[in-house]
């Protein structure tokens, strides 16, 4: 799912890392970070018939314009791609004063062969 969440988000030209692995770098202008989390769906026959995701998607940079513009691109592209992505987002503290940052909570429901 992680590959699947990186190549979407990389379509739309900034780098995008997992959250919390950018300690000791220099940040770039923009970018994603990405964080994932999974639990079983339904079950049938004691058996999970689904694995349902939630992806945390954080984008932060130093023009405040592309918070907005990006996740919303960002969300568009997920709901394309079968995500269930409500809202448009909520502003992030950032470590660094001159960034911004806003996020989205993703969802995906994975059936189980």
């Amino acid at each position: 799912m992680k590959e699947l969440v990186i190549g979407i988000l990389a379509s739309l030209g900034f780098p995008v890392y997992l959250q919390g692995s950018l300690s000791g770098i220099d940040w770039p202008p923009s970018f994603f970070t990405i964080w994932t989390a999974s639990e079983d769906g339904p079950h049938y026959d004691n058996a999970a018939i689904s694995t349902i995701w939630t992806i945390d998607i954080n984008f932060y940079s130093i023009d405040p314009a592309l918070t907005n513009s990006q996740l919303v691109e960002a969300k568009n592209l997920l709901k394309d791609a079968g995500f269930i992505v409500g809202g448009k987002g909520r502003d992030i503290p950032s470590d660094k004063s001159n960034y911004s940052g806003r996020s989205m909570t993703a969802y995906f429901i994975q059936k189980e062969d």
